[in-house]
């Protein structure tokens, strides 16, 4: 079995790395991600979801400051965000 920890803040975050946990086993899913904390994560090569197109900007800017992170993410997607 391959376990991995889903962590809702950079708290959690770094609680999983002392458990273990490493790269792509961790799943930082907070919608209040800093550019800080999504540079963390990005030098650590953790998933990232991405929760609204204002964060996706932000990962963006970051991620060409970290040129060799190897991170993949994820998008959230809601059909009803928006809707009349």
């Amino acid at each position: 079995l391959g376990f991995g920890a889903e962590c809702a803040s950079i708290g959690e975050v770094r609680h999983a790395e002392r458990l273990g946990f490493m790269g792509a086993e961790v799943i930082y899913d907070s919608p209040a991600k800093t550019a800080a904390e999504i540079r963390y994560a990005l030098e650590r090569r953790l998933h990232l979801n991405i929760d609204n197109f204002q964060e996706l900007e932000v990962v963006a800017e970051v991620r060409m400051e970290v040129p060799s992170s190897a991170s993949t993410l994820g998008l959230r997607l809601n059909p009803l965000a928006g809707g009349g």
